[in-house]
Parts: structure tokens; sequence; C-alpha cells
């Protein structure tokens, strides 16, 4: 998988505006690419309330309000469950383990990683990855750019990020050992903020 050990890789990692900052320095220092293969966004439709399914038979259902209840980045389940029936009769789609979900509305910005086969609401920009030993660290530049990401969003009653936007989101893509060691540096920064 990635860089950082998942018991200790959390939704608020970048939390302390110090290492956020540090983080979107050492990414703005990279050649920035483009990989609309790679970073492939998924949006997904609501199925209709008849296609719910109980956990021992059902796929696990993501929406952004399960997201806030999320304390760790791997995600495996929300609090509902779609049926094989719903996924077919529906535009949802089975997104497989590894794909990284961010929430795109209300509130857009939520982030975890699917720790196995997951479908999401309508209110999810996935990324279904080609390699997988990636999503650390598009975790980590997305949320060092989600300011921007922010700005880009419409709407009247909410804000949200369409996929088309999101899909304009560059991508700095360093070697693996790079992408390593920026990560390991910021999650030691984490640490000393965090403690002090």
């Amino acid at each position: 998988m990635g860089a950082c050990e998942p018991q200790t890789f959390r939704n608020d990692y970048f939390t302390p505006s110090f290492v956020v900052h540090y983080f979107d320095s050492l990414i703005n220092s990279l050649r920035v690419q483009r990989h609309p293969i790679a970073f492939a966004p998924k949006s997904q439709n609501l199925p209709d309330s008849e296609f719910w399914s109980d956990e021992a038979s059902g796929v696990p259902w993501i929406t952004p309000a399960d997201m806030s209840a999320q304390s760790n980045i791997l995600v495996s389940a929300g609090s509902r469950f779609i049926s094989n029936v719903g996924l077919k009769k529906s535009s949802a789609q089975l997104l497989p383990a590894g794909s990284v979900l961010m929430s795109s509305r209300a509130p857009i910005g939520y982030l975890g990683i699917a720790a196995n086969p997951i479908a999401t609401n309508q209110g999810f920009k996935s990324v279904v990855l080609i390699d997988t030993t990636v999503n650390y660290w598009l975790i980590c530049v997305l949320e060092a750019l989600m300011d921007s990401i922010v700005k880009r969003a419409s709407g009247t009653t909410f804000k949200e990020i369409s996929g088309a936007e999101f899909g304009k989101t560059l991508i700095p893509l360093p070697p693996i050992g790079e992408q390593t060691r920026i990560l390991g540096s910021c999650r030691n920064l984490s640490t000393v903020v965090t403690n002090q």
C-alpha cells in the first residue's frame, strides 16, 4: 500500500496548519503531471430505498455523513448496505479496494481509502487508481490542495465540486521513494506539532 501505517494515518493527519503549509510547499516544487487514465473520477447516484440490504449479504454503502464519523483513513463500511440487485439496477458502481474517496458536497473534503470493495452515494468524487501504491500520496496531495478544490465548487443551496472541475486537479507525482520520504517527514512534523 502506501508509506504510512493505516493505524497512525488519520483523516486529521494534516490538521496542524504548519504541516499543511510544509507539504503544500513541497508539492509545489515538484514537477506537475496530469494523469487522465490513472486518476478517473467516479460519481454515483443514490439507488431506490428498496435496494437496501443487511450487512451479511449487502455491499458497504458510504455517505459523507459516514465519513464524518471515521477515525481511520481506511474506510470499510458505513451505516447502510446496498444489495447486489440495487447495484445492478442503479447507476451505483462497486469501487475496488484501494480507491480514494473524497466527499464532493455537504461538505467537500472528507477523504479516505476503500479498505474493501465499496459503493458511495452521489456526494463523492472517487478515484479508481491503476496503481494503488500512490493512494496515500494522493490523499495527502488532495488534503493540501483542498482549499483550491473548494474554490472551484459551485452551487446555491450548497457548494459541490463537479466531476469536470475535480478532473482538472493537477497531481504532482514524484517517484515512490520520494513520496515515502515526503510522507515520512510530514508524519514526523505532525507528531511534533500535535504534541506541543
